[in-house]
């Protein structure tokens, strides 16, 4: 790995969940103004790269990092797409099972009766999809009573990354993202949606269900609406394991039933922990009750020793919990119900690690619970803002928004 750099700033950082050992990596730049970093790809000598996450941060002096990716090499054979065929086309071939595809330019989609590419839980896309940060446009799926839609309606153990969807329209059933109705064991990397999603529940703006799977420097924005009694969120409906880390929704969730959150419906751990971490919510929310402005509901099964863990996020979500008397779900500012189920009086799952989360102050929470019960509030914004940023990463992951009224991702901005 190589790069340009300034020689009178002295050394250059690198930063990756990449890399191994996890840690932070200097390099002199030298005088000519180029530094170099040698990685190795035996899985053995470090530094060495853990192929899964190929993104890296690269910070010299006091500026702001910066992101690039190393390309992802692998014997799958690589198929380049141009239009509309080509996506469909991906369903050839046991769902395109162990192919590397790289989007080639921006497709419009207006025109076009699509065809979720990966249709249930046996029946799965697997591959590579490198978007090249290109734009697919107007996807449109109108399927109410069906399960498992969106571009991909079902995808296992694979990459999607650097690909925006833009005023995408995705009616479903249950299973329902404009990317993903169902992933398991796949990473979306620096993906975002804008448009509307809707479908009877388990729905979200990037994924419907998410299992074991990772969202990771992503957005969305629009409106995601429940029409039944199944969970929904800005981000994912569910999710079951994996890390959700430096993303963002701006999305307004509309749900006439119980499990609505502004960035997760529902999360639980999996096979592995599931993680929320350095993310925000906009937008509002409205539910019957287990609405939160972060996650709706999470549940601790103790079924192995992994947990759901949640630390330095933040909502600025005004919520509207229409039940006054909940029967089956707490709701709160930032996280709604934290336990296995409603008990009188409500006791939070003490095995739910959760730390530093913020909301933003007046904004509302009709029907929430007092703000003395554990997990279901969270302290005032202004405190990250003006006397607790050092518990915060203002280095390589967050910095001041230009309006001086809540932190921003460095990244993966909301300006």
């Amino acid at each position: 790995m190589t790069g340009i750099c300034e020689a009178l700033l002295g050394d250059v950082s690198i930063k990756s969940s990449a890399l191994r050992p996890l840690q932070l990596y200097t390099t002199p730049c030298s005088a000519e103004g180029t530094f170099s970093l040698t990685i190795n790809t035996d899985g053995v000598t470090a530094p060495y790269f853990a192929v899964g996450d190929p993104l890296i941060q690269i910070k010299q002096g006091s500026h702001s990092p910066v992101m690039t990716r190393i390309m992802y090499i692998s014997s799958y054979p690589l198929v380049k797409i141009y239009n509309a065929a080509d996506l469909q086309n991906m369903t050839v071939g046991n769902y395109a099972a162990s192919k590397a595809y790289v989007l080639m330019n921006d497709i419009d989609l207006s025109a076009v009766n699509y065809t979720p590419v990966g249709s249930g839980a046996m029946n799965f896309w697997r591959g590579l999809f490198f978007g090249e940060g290109h734009t697919i446009s107007h996807l449109w799926i109108n399927s109410g009573g069906q399960d498992y839609k969106g571009l991909f309606g079902s995808a296992k153990d694979g990459f999607i990354q650097d690909l925006h969807l833009e005023n995408a329209t995705v009616v479903g059933y249950l299973y329902v993202g404009a990317l993903v109705g169902r992933a398991v064991g796949v990473t979306m990397s620096r993906v975002s949606v804008t448009g509307s999603v809707s479908g009877f529940g388990v729905a979200g703006m990037i994924a419907g269900y998410s299992m074991d799977s990772d969202i990771k420097y992503s957005w969305a924005s629009g409106v995601a609406t429940s029409l039944g009694s199944e969970v929904i969120g800005g981000l994912i409906g569910h999710s079951e394991g994996g890390d959700i880390v430096n993303s963002w929704s701006d999305v307004n969730v509309i749900s006439s039933a119980n499990v609505v959150g502004g960035l997760i419906g529902s999360m639980d751990e999996g096979s592995t922990d599931a993680v929320l971490e350095n993310s925000f919510s906009m937008g509002s929310i409205t539910g019957l009750e287990g609405a939160g402005g972060l996650v709706g509901s999470i549940w601790e099964y103790n079924l192995n020793s992994n947990t759901p863990i949640l630390k330095n996020s933040f909502t600025l979500a005004n919520i509207v919990v229409s039940n006054s008397n909940p029967t089956g779900y707490a709701s709160g500012s930032a996280i709604g119900h934290a336990g296995s189920l409603l008990v009188s009086p409500y006791v939070a799952d003490p095995g739910i690690q959760i730390s530093g989360l913020y909301h933003l102050s007046g904004a509302t929470c009709t029907y929430c619970n007092p703000a003395a019960v554990a997990h279901s509030s969270a302290a005032n914004l202004s405190t990250i803002l003006n006397w607790s940023k050092a518990t915060w990463d203002y280095t390589w992951t967050w910095k001041t928004h230009s309006s001086g009224a809540r932190p921003d991702l460095l990244v993966n901005p909301k300006n």
